[in-house]
């Protein structure tokens, strides 16, 4: 891990757990409650947590990942239906 970013980031955000996907599986059903219907939900994701992000949004409306410069997904956003 690099120092910019274990000194900057949340822990929860680096560290999310043994798959990286323990914070989304919660956020995302708290996204589902909290948003009206057309809201978007937009996250920052690693690259390698997105075809379970994908996974996690599947019953979500306009799902898509976005890549980063380098070409890494880094951006997944979907609409409440």
């Amino acid at each position: 891990m690099q120092l910019e970013v274990r000194k900057f980031e949340p822990r929860n955000a680096v560290f999310a757990g043994p798959t990286g996907l323990e914070v989304i599986t919660r956020l995302v059903p708290q996204a589902e409650r909290a948003l009206k219907s057309g809201g978007w939900l937009v996250l920052e994701i690693s690259g390698t947590i997105a075809q379970g992000v994908t996974k996690s949004l599947s019953s979500w409306a306009d799902l898509h990942i976005t890549p980063d410069l380098q070409g890494i997904a880094r951006i997944a956003r979907a609409r409440k239906r």
